[in-house]
């Protein structure tokens, strides 16, 4: 239990120390995210606010690796493996916030950091379920692709939600203590630590980064947030070889991944490029009505918060109980769709949202 509490206090200290280091140099140096058309913010404001994230979150991890390995001689693969994996993302997000990256190369960094997981052990495993063909076991094989593209998947939904202040940094902090919360009751304190590394660091940086921003995380925070969070997921799998261990993280941060997946139907069906920028995420509409940045804001933590104690109860509800959950979740996501389709909302707040 010391462990969880050295991991949420030293994040959640080093977080509010270092982003006032981070907001000083990036304006002594000129590093300012300036405003732009379909921007949120009127005023250039400070940006790298990620680097203080990164520290704040590896360390108390760092420090977990060095404990266990004077204690008991070991050294925990897994975690060495999302250290190493949450630095290449790290290098790959303050890379993009300095020179900006085209798509394709941070796609492929990107998928570069999860096959870094992948060769330090991660994997997705059910017990149930075995793939083979021919007498060839695939299995492993689909593992890799289902862990690339959850990770890939985490990675970038986070960075789409760091659309409006404070917006990525709570719903990673919601979701990451839903997932420590369940964690500590099935009495897996590893995975609880790290999730509340995550907590602690974002909790802190709430206190600087919600409307008005006096810095925002960037790239550099928000893509290293999603890969974390998802790393740590997979290990929950790992541990109970599990469909419910692999399914209550995905729940719990189901707005980000929702958005991500109508943003795909979007563009598709307008032919515009995967990549491409607009503000017509839901967060982009809902910052546009009366509710403002902070309402929106606020709104989307409720149901961030609603779909987190869905999972506490998918968690431990009947596995007979199960698929109904999971029917209503997909018929609430195809009523989020028409939502966002059929929703025409004027600009009466006179702020304009996206980044």
């Amino acid at each position: 239990m010391k462990g969880l509490l050295f991991s949420l206090v030293s994040s959640f200290g080093l977080s509010v120390v270092l982003t006032p280091v981070v907001i000083y140099f990036a304006r002594r140096f000129g590093a300012f995210d300036r405003p732009r058309p379909g921007h949120v913010h009127e005023r250039p404001v400070p940006t790298l606010g990620g680097i203080a994230l990164y520290i704040a979150v590896t360390f108390p991890i760092a420090v977990g690796i060095i404990r266990r390995f004077v204690i008991s001689g070991n050294y925990n693969l897994h975690l060495l493996g999302l250290v190493a994996g949450g630095f290449i993302i790290f290098l790959v997000g303050l890379a993009d916030d300095t020179v900006e990256l085209r798509w394709r190369s941070k796609l492929a960094l990107q998928i570069t950091a999860a096959a870094v997981l992948v060769a330090f052990g991660y994997s997705v495993r059910f017990a149930a379920y075995e793939f083979s063909f021919f007498g060839l076991e695939l299995s492993n094989y689909v593992s890799v692709l289902l862990i690339i593209v959850w990770l890939v998947a985490g990675t970038n939904a986070s960075n789409l939600v760091d659309g409006l202040d404070g917006l990525c940094a709570g719903i990673i902090s919601i979701a990451a203590a839903t997932v420590a919360a369940i964690a500590i009751i099935r009495a897996d304190y590893i995975v609880a630590e790290l999730m509340l590394a995550l907590v602690g660091a974002c909790v802190a940086f709430l206190i600087f980064n919600f409307h008005p921003a006096k810095i925002i995380m960037g790239d550099t925070g928000a893509l290293f947030l999603g890969f974390t969070y998802a790393g740590i997921a997979t290990i929950v799998n790992m541990k109970t070889m599990a469909v419910t261990a692999f399914i209550v993280p995905m729940i719990a941060l189901a707005v980000p991944l929702m958005e991500v997946m109508y943003a795909v139907i979007r563009r598709s069906r307008k032919r515009r490029m995967i990549s491409s920028r607009d503000t017509e995420f839901f967060h982009n509409k809902l910052a546009r009505t009366r509710l403002g940045v902070r309402g929106a804001v606020l709104y989307i933590y409720l149901i961030t918060f609603i779909f987190c104690l869905t999972t506490v109860v998918f968690n431990f509800v009947p596995r007979d109980f199960r698929l109904t959950i999971l029917i209503i979740l997909g018929v609430f996501f195809g009523l989020f769709v028409y939502l966002l389709e059929s929703l025409k909302i004027e600009d009466v707040t006179g702020i304009k949202s996206g980044r």
